[in-house]
């Protein structure tokens, strides 16, 4: 099973950078939530 995290990280791009820390650590994928839900509509 694939662990994906949807994220959105609105200002400083700080979400992004903690998001991609555990990424770096763990078997994640990373979606963008803005372009995660442009798929769907």
């Amino acid at each position: 099973m694939e662990t994906t995290i949807i994220y959105y990280s609105k200002h400083h791009g700080n979400t992004k950078k903690v998001i991609d820390a555990i990424a770096s650590e763990n078997q994640i994928a990373l979606e963008n939530a803005r372009a995660f839900y442009r798929k769907f509509i």
